[in-house]
């Protein structure tokens, strides 16, 4: 099975004299501060990639990988009740990683000055999330944090990605992507998990 997927890959990336490649990378961040006094706030940070080999004019096979880290972190004041604990903070954290592989469709010439695109596919994810409670002692103040565990977890997923294509060169653009993540043939959850990146990308 390896063999076959090398040689599938070497296949489609190889050089030839009609395709031209894209490369591009994209970040994202996000923040928010929630609360009645502004105490909790949780943020997201991504990372992604993609090559692309162009088939035909305006379609392209793509393969690309994305990691993305979600931070949450709350001020609790809950009683654990017989004991002198009380739960005083939760931190969780999320580490999510993204292969795929799909068709990557523009609307309009290379040469154009704003080329809007979209990519669907296939994509394994795989995520794998820490966190701990923070206890406080209300006689002496000392303070213990129980962990709630690694659970990593993987899923057979599809991509979307829709992008606008600022023209700066004859090879170089600015980005602006939405894309989501969502597992195979729930369409329902589409909207769920949508982020948005700014990046680049070149064309040769």
């Amino acid at each position: 099975m390896s063999k076959q997927l090398l040689t599938f890959f070497l296949f489609i990336f190889s050089t030839s004299s009609f395709a031209f490649f894209e490369v591009g990378g994209n970040y994202g961040y996000k923040r928010l501060i929630y609360g009645a006094n502004r105490e909790n706030k949780n943020y997201d940070r991504s990372y992604s990639g993609f090559i692309a080999k162009y088939l035909f004019n305006l379609t392209a096979i793509e393969v690309n990988v994305s990691h993305s880290q979600n931070v949450t972190e709350e001020k609790w004041d809950a009683k654990v009740e017989g004991t002198t604990y009380s739960a005083t903070k939760m931190r969780s954290d999320v580490m999510t990683n993204v292969w795929g592989i799909g068709l990557r469709q523009a609307f309009a010439h290379k040469k154009a000055f704003l080329v809007p695109m979209l990519s669907l596919g296939y994509a394994r994810q795989i995520a794998e999330s820490t966190g701990y409670v923070e206890y406080t002692n209300s006689v002496d103040g000392s303070k213990l944090n129980a962990s709630t565990g690694k659970i990593k977890q993987s899923s057979n997923s599809l991509f979307g990605t829709f992008s606008l294509k600022l023209r700066l060169t004859k090879f170089f653009s600015l980005t602006g992507s939405a894309s989501t993540v969502f597992p195979a043939f729930a369409f329902e959850r589409l909207q769920d998990n949508v982020k948005y990146s700014a990046g680049f990308s070149w064309m040769f």
